[in-house]
């Protein structure tokens, strides 16, 4: 708001825009190529992804089985769920994945060894915050110190994932295409 006030006094226009997911970014990426008058730039960066990223959900089995699946964030100090609110929740969301954190508030918080063993998920995907190394040392130091984490359907078929920052962490933009891509191999080999 500050900032928008001391554009606003200077006489500059301006704009703020949100971009969560890939529908945002094609929004943002057509209102900056109408500006800027470069149509041709939207079709290489907005067009070829949009193309991509259909290509990809069209091979998403419509039969209704869902991958049950539980999006973790890791940071140096704590780890915790991630639903549909953060891009990759809502990747997972448009690829026919069932997150056990939409039906689990208390994960958001606080990852519960508990709850995540009797939802059993099918895969695990970890997005990690700040170093990545450290970010990992505190799952493991954490709920895959206890035995029973080898329990899971997740482990014992080798579906844990930490997955790429440059396209799940940090907004992809050109590349959300291949985001797409990267977890749909992985859904459905």
């Amino acid at each position: 708001k500050e900032l928008d006030e001391t554009l606003t006094q200077a006489r500059l226009p301006h704009a703020y825009f949100k971009m969560d997911d890939v529908d945002e970014y094609l929004h943002v990426l057509t209102i900056c190529t109408d500006i800027t008058q470069r149509q041709d730039l939207y079709e290489q960066y907005g067009s070829a992804v949009k193309l991509q990223m259909d290509e990809i959900l069209e091979g998403v089995p419509a039969d209704g089985a869902k991958p049950k699946i539980l999006l973790i964030r890791s940071m140096s100090t704590k780890a915790k769920a991630l639903k549909e609110d953060h891009m990759t929740g809502r990747m997972l969301e448009d690829l026919g994945a069932d997150n056990i954190a939409s039906r689990h508030d208390s994960l958001l918080e606080d990852l519960s060894l508990e709850t995540i063993l009797d939802e059993n998920p099918d895969f695990i995907f970890v997005v990690t915050t700040g170093n990545v190394d450290s970010a990992i040392q505190t799952l493991e130091n954490g709920m895959m110190a206890n035995p029973a984490w080898n329990s899971l359907s997740a482990v014992q078929n080798d579906r844990y994932y930490v997955l790429p920052k440059d396209l799940f962490q940090y907004k992809p933009n050109a590349r959300w295409g291949e985001g797409y891509e990267y977890l749909y191999k992985i859904l459905y080999p």
